[in-house]
């Protein structure tokens, strides 16, 4: 039989994944499924065929996990639940923190530590299965983190973005509703918590992104009186400007650097160069917890 190729051999996703933990609570899962889309609104007109359909942002990212609470599991290399029995301790444990209505801190063996909320799960017993149970749950992201809520926060000057979200007003004929002025100086403010603050940031780009495809597939959405290349130039400018200050917003005090990516890499492997966890790249960049792969060229912030 021949050998798995070398270069499968050294990019082991699984063995660069982290575990699964609610709460802190960590448990092996079988399976985690993602449901995400866009807020969608469909205004029709009698005797017109079709629809304007317009986006209102990103739904937030639905969670469901598979864990196996099962006394005879064997932890993994990367595993760390073998301090508690998985049943009945761990269970018990599990369905507790399930049970609590605030805030969790849900870590995505991917994405890493996101902010959620429980919201329904599934216990299955069955003959079959006489060393414990199987549980799936459901977590909601949310953007309440009422651990950073009086976090005080540094924000970099953003009078580049003020300048490219003034542009982008003056030319939007796609959705009035956007108001890119009205959100850098929100941003702008050291007064908003951090966990809003980065809400802000990333509908913000996430608008904007809306915008520059729309116009890329049709120009006329663009006023006359801006061009499109520099209504594209101030998307760009003001999606780079946010992203900026995002990666440098810091509430440690802890003294950062920045990483040239050079090369596709993943999380894991720009925090094994630079000797952080996926954990503290997430805090300093949370853009990366939608990206699994970074391309070049891009900068990464890190803790030095």
């Amino acid at each position: 039989m021949p050998s798995e190729p070398a270069s499968n051999q050294n990019n082991d996703i699984f063995s660069q994944l982290q575990e699964c933990q609610f709460r802190g609570l960590s448990f092996p899962i079988f399976l985690v499924n993602e449901d995400g889309g866009q807020r969608i609104i469909i205004h029709n007109r009698m005797d017109q065929d079709g629809a304007l359909v317009e986006s209102t942002g990103r739904k937030p990212y639905i969670f469901t996990v598979k864990g196996i609470f099962q006394a005879a599991l064997v932890a993994g290399q990367y595993e760390s639940w073998t301090s508690t029995p998985l049943f009945p301790d761990k269970w018990i444990a599990v369905k507790a923190a399930l049970d609590t209505k605030d805030t969790g801190i849900f870590q995505h063996p991917l994405y890493g530590q996101l902010n959620v909320k429980s919201d329904t799960y599934t216990t299955e017993f069955s003959a079959d299965n006489r060393s414990g149970c199987v549980c799936t749950m459901k977590f909601i992201e949310t953007i309440d983190n009422p651990q950073q809520q009086q976090a005080a926060i540094q924000i970099p000057p953003l009078a580049a973005a003020a300048t490219a979200a003034a542009t982008l007003d003056s030319a939007n004929l796609y959705n009035p509703d956007d108001d890119f002025s009205g959100d850098v100086s929100d941003l702008s403010t050291n007064s908003v918590p951090l966990s809003q603050w980065l809400g802000i940031a990333t509908t913000t780009i996430s608008s904007v992104s809306n915008f520059k495809t729309a116009i890329l597939v049709n120009p006329a959405l663009v006023s006359p009186s801006v061009s499109l290349s520099s209504t594209l130039s101030a998307a760009d400018a003001l999606t780079v400007s946010i992203s900026q200050a995002a990666n440098n917003t810091n509430t440690t005090g802890q003294a950062t650097k920045t990483f040239n990516v050079t090369q596709k890499m993943t999380l894991a492997d720009i925090a094994n160069a630079v000797q952080n966890t996926t954990t503290q790249l997430l805090q300093l960049n949370p853009g990366l917890a939608r990206t699994p792969i970074i391309y070049a060229p891009s900068s990464v912030t890190y803790y030095a």
